[in-house]
């Protein structure tokens, strides 16, 4: 068979009824898809020698289909999505043209189909993406996202809630198809976006300041809506932390303020009966980078699990400190037994007065008073009590007057603290005083005497003095 006679099999069996919708003869809805699907599969096994010619021929239904021209992409967009979906992936040349596409102006095209139908479901739009992400179509992912972005978040460029949700949409792609993931990742990731796109159109509607793919007026309406369905509720707290960001930036008068509030405040409700889900969270960091991560951690409420693990911890703590006072108790007694049995064990004055000076201040001065009375009864201890109990109020006085040094110095740094200068930027520098070697106090240093070789013990020594 001769080239133009393929060329004649085609046109006659395929492309004539597609020139029948361009010239606006018949509508999808009447072409004979089944005839046209088997034709189809008769060139793909045939391979190159029919799908070569069959690529240059159907070009022009190719952008029909891509930009969404209204006389083929129709609400019965099934057959033609399936049509086309099975031409491209068995034609090596499609990633070839479709590469130099416009896409920008092919998603505004398609808003412009969807509101010609009357039609709010991006579905058909998502299958063309997909379409070309299957067929390994390579752009420039970083500039397209670069371009949107700007689009998105400058009002003067808005279009109209339905194009502009396509842009979110387009916008979404370009996200994903830039991070470092493989490519069966980046699909699981689109079908994440594709399947909950209903929630997350409100979720780019705060972060944009602008409401997209509804037809509602404002944030208070969007607020209301995205709590209508159950399976948004496991990740209302993502909305919340966006709703809270970006709240003072509406510009809201005081009484739109509180009906926005109020909304908030049932959402929050929500949140508070549901555990939250982590599903979505890789997706939109993916989406929103700068973002995503810092509003969970200043504004994600706390689920009832992670409550009542915060409660248990601090029971948790409570019990340790509980047990630690008790500890600590049972050691000072201890201590001051330790010390009644080194006196009456005639250990050596200097040793006994040495271990108590390595105490806190206060701690050694307690120590010493609980001992009081005993020591009222030791003829040798009577002469040592002044000299002992006069260095350990000294010691007192002295911490207590550093620690006094210390807080003024921290309270003149306060109030003139000194600048150190970065590049274009003054940074504020806190200088900790020189107050000699002060240390605060802590109370809970182990309490255990330990007692000198017995060679050094001298049971007389205290008897001879």
């Amino acid at each position: 068979m001769v080239l133009y006679s393929i060329e004649e099999h085609i046109g006659d069996a395929i492309i004539s009824y597609f020139k029948k919708i361009e010239d606006g003869v018949t509508s999808p809805e009447k072409l004979p898809w089944g005839d046209m699907g088997y034709e189809l599969d008769y060139c793909i096994q045939r391979g190159i020698a029919y799908i070569t010619p069959l690529h240059r021929m159907i070009l022009p239904y190719y952008k029909m289909f891509v930009w969404g021209d209204n006389r083929l992409c129709t609400y019965n967009l099934h057959d033609v999505r399936q049509f086309f979906t099975k031409l491209a992936k068995a034609d090596r040349e499609f990633h070839i043209w479709a590469e130099q596409e416009d896409l920008i102006a092919a998603t505004e095209s398609w808003g412009d189909c969807l509101k010609r139908m009357n039609n709010d479901h991006v579905s058909y739009y998502f299958d063309v993406l997909n379409l070309l992400v299957d067929t390994d179509c390579c752009f420039d992912w970083l500039s397209l996202s670069e371009e949107l972005k700007e689009m998105l978040f400058r009002a003067e460029v808005y279009s109209d809630y339905k194009t502009d949700e396509l842009f979110c949409v387009l916008h979404a792609y370009s996200m994903i198809m830039q991070q470092d993931w493989t490519l069966q990742k980046k699909k699981e990731n689109l079908e994440l976006l594709y399947q909950y796109w209903g929630f997350l159109k409100y979720y780019y509607s705060v972060m944009i300041r602008h409401i997209v793919g509804c037809r509602l007026s404002n944030f208070t309406a969007i607020s209301n809506a995205v709590t209508q369905s159950n399976t948004y509720h496991p990740h209302l707290h993502i909305y919340y932390c966006a709703i809270m960001e970006r709240a003072d930036s509406f510009g809201l008068d005081k009484k739109k303020q509180q009906k926005l509030d109020n909304a908030c405040m049932r959402i929050r409700d929500i949140i508070d009966q549901n555990e939250p889900s982590e599903i979505l969270y890789e997706l939109c960091d993916a989406l929103f980078p700068e973002d995503f991560q810092r509003m969970l951690n200043e504004h994600r409420p706390k689920s009832y699990s992670e409550l009542e693990d915060e409660n248990k911890r601090q029971e948790k703590i409570i019990r340790q400190m509980s047990e630690q006072s008790a500890q600590m108790n049972r050691d000072y007694e201890r201590m001051v037994n330790t010390l009644k049995e080194a006196i009456e064990a005639s250990i050596p004055v200097a040793y006994i007065e040495s271990q108590l000076m390595s105490f806190p201040p206060h701690t050694a001065w307690d120590m010493f008073e609980s001992l009081n009375n005993f020591f009222e009864e030791s003829e040798a201890w009577r002469k040592y009590d002044i000299g002992i109990r006069k260095k350990l109020k000294n010691r007192m006085i002295e911490n207590d007057q550093r620690a006094d040094r210390f807080l003024d110095a921290l309270d003149k740094i306060k109030d003139k603290p000194s600048e150190i200068i970065y590049g274009d930027k003054v940074a504020e520098k806190t200088v900790i005083p020189n107050v000699g070697n002060y240390k605060p106090e802590i109370q809970s240093q182990t309490m255990n005497i330990p007692l000198p070789p017995i060679e050094q013990q001298n049971p007389k020594l205290l008897d001879n003095e």
